[in-house]
């Protein structure tokens, strides 16, 4: 399961918990275009799978190998 967390101005802050990826992804993108902040994606060992900013995904080498699902835009 994944966690959502939003980065604040005093640091990462968790926002959502036991998340499937898609839905977190979604998510985290739809946030992130209503407000301009940066989300994470982290699963429950808090390893980073992604880092989400507007319009932008940046993906550790692990989600790259098919842990995170193709996104259209």
């Amino acid at each position: 399961m994944i966690r959502l967390q939003k980065l604040t101005p005093s640091g990462w802050a968790n926002l959502a918990f036991d998340l499937e990826i898609h839905e977190a992804v979604s998510l985290a993108k739809y946030l992130s275009k209503q407000n301009q902040f940066s989300y994470r994606l982290m699963t429950d060992e808090m390893e980073t799978l992604c880092l989400i900013r507007s319009d932008s995904l940046g993906a550790s080498e692990k989600a790259l190998k098919g842990s995170l699902p193709t996104i259209a835009p």
